[in-house]
């Protein structure tokens, strides 16, 4: 044995090795950034968790307020009052346009003198002041009104007439001037404005 070396600690003369302090550990891929990536967290008990959310039981009906206790009533009945009014304009409203879509204006004029504002026929002379009486195909009378005025138009002087509420139920009608002349006019003509010339 050398003089200054320190006792071997085995007994062939190897010499003995002291163990180094431990150095930090190289961290592992799976580890690297603080994330556990594709591997089971070592300490469960230190991964992140979902927060509980907690869910209160409902509870029961809020109390009304007074004007909802004092008016709940009346809003109710007046409720009711307005939808009993509006299904009443509604079947009006249904049943006035069925009506007017049967009925029709039936106007024209009659082609008179100027001089004498009236019309010789065979079988009397038509005059201002006449009835103008309009019936239906099964002969009933469905308007009437008179002759009022002497206007000039692009037919020359005629007497005007306007009869409402006429049946649309026909295609052709019966134009009657006082008790001396008619003629068979049809609706479209009646509707848009119907010239009649009477003939001597």
């Amino acid at each position: 044995m050398t003089t200054g070396q320190p006792p071997s600690a085995h007994g062939d003369g190897t010499p003995s090795v002291t163990p180094s302090a431990p150095g930090p550990a190289t961290p592992d891929a799976s580890t690297v950034g603080g994330q556990y990536s594709g591997q089971q967290c070592p300490h469960p008990q230190y991964a992140p968790q979902t927060p509980p959310e907690y869910w209160p039981r409902p509870g029961g009906p809020l109390p009304l307020r007074t004007w909802q206790r004092s008016t709940r009533t009346l809003v109710i009945v007046v409720s009711s009052i307005a939808a009993v009014l509006l299904a009443v304009i509604a079947v009006a409203a249904v049943t006035s346009g069925s009506v007017l879509s049967s009925q029709f204006t039936a106007k024209g004029e009659i082609i008179v003198d100027c001089a004498t504002a009236s019309a010789p026929t065979a079988g009397g002379i038509i005059r201002l002041g006449d009835a103008v009486r309009v019936y239906g195909e099964t002969g009933d009378e469905l308007g009437r009104t008179e002759t009022r005025a002497l206007v000039r138009g692009d037919h020359g002087c005629a007497l005007p007439f306007a009869i409402d509420g006429v049946s649309a139920g026909g295609d052709t009608y019966l134009v009657r001037v006082g008790d001396v002349f008619q003629q068979t006019v049809g609706r479209a003509a009646l509707t848009s404005g119907a010239v009649l010339r009477p003939v001597r």
